[in-house]
């Protein structure tokens, strides 16, 4: 009855064609906190990108009267009373802006339950529904990458690992990922696409339901022969598949490389930080090396449950 339960509410939170970040944690039991520190990153992303891009208001209140004179005397009370108005009406201004950023602040979902352990999804809802996972995602760890190589300091998070967009969902089945890989990926890969440098992520946590080679065929079809290349550690456009028990995630992704396989752990920690286990954090999986949880080269299938 409990399991029941939790599926429900896992439907609930979750619709096919929701679209989000799937996330996965440095240890098992971080996804909690994990979220919360994804959360305010992605706020973060999302401020940034609404921030106006320049221009000082209310520059006219201080500046000098044509040709450079000064204010006549007789004039000097009425001058300060406007440019007092001016500078009231920029704080006005400024503060309804504040305030409606409160009230749209954008909404993110947490689908109730973890789909492997130390992994979670994050809907885009509210406001930023209308946001482009992907999009916002380049940004965050764009941000976060110059931030770490600014200052050398510990990266924001400690917990996050990979922090995947997931820009178009389906359900986990073959015939379903074959509709909507034919309606997304002509137009990356197709014979009308400019020619690029392809790979496939593929990922599958606690389903068996879709194989990695069943995706490689159906891909490896709409792909436009001799026109696009494959390059699976350096792909210009890298093919996200996400699939487990709630939904099969689709993305494509650019800066694969660049952006060390969307793993925010790695994009901000030392070479020297990756030879040790930070304190606190235990191996996962058996790994010898569990500071910086290491990816399989692409359309590597992960272990049932694992989170990385």
């Amino acid at each position: 009855a409990e399991g029941g339960g939790d599926a429900k509410r896992r439907r609930a939170d979750f619709s096919v064609g929701d679209r989000g970040v799937f996330f996965t944690t440095t240890t098992p039991g971080g996804a909690g906190n994990a979220r919360r520190d994804l959360v305010r990153l992605l706020e973060e992303a999302l401020g940034q990108e609404d921030t106006p891009a320049g221009g000082a208001t209310g520059s006219a209140a201080t500046s000098s009267p044509p040709g450079g004179g000064t204010t006549p005397a007789g004039d000097n009370g009425s001058a300060q009373a406007a440019a007092a108005g001016q500078e009231a009406s920029a704080g006005a201004r400024m503060e309804a802006e504040l305030k409606q950023l409160k009230t749209t602040k954008p909404t993110f979902v947490l689908c109730s339950h973890e789909v492997a352990k130390g992994t979670g999804f994050l809907k885009f809802a509210g406001e930023a529904a209308s946001r482009i996972p992907t999009e916002v995602v380049v940004r965050l760890l764009e941000a976060q990458r110059a931030e770490f190589q600014a200052t050398r300091m510990a990266p924001s998070s400690r917990l996050l690992c990979r922090v995947l967009p997931v820009d178009y969902t389906c359900k986990p089945f073959l015939d379903d990922f074959r509709k909507l890989a034919e309606a997304v990926l002509p137009q990356h890969v197709g014979p009308e696409a400019e020619p690029t440098v392809w790979a496939l992520e593929f990922r599958a946590r606690n389903t068996t339901t879709l194989k990695k080679e069943a995706v490689l065929a159906i891909i490896d079809d709409i792909v436009a022969k001799g026109r696009h290349s494959v390059n699976l550690s350096d792909p210009k456009k890298c093919i996200l598949v996400e699939v487990n028990p709630l939904f099969c995630g689709l993305s494509i992704l650019p800066h694969w490389a660049s952006l060390k396989k969307y793993n925010l752990h790695a994009l901000t920690t030392t070479e020297e930080g990756k030879k040790a286990t930070p304190p606190g954090m235990k191996p996962m999986m058996g790994a010898k090396a569990p500071s910086l949880p290491v990816e399989p080269a692409a359309a590597l299938v992960a272990a049932p449950g694992a989170a990385p």
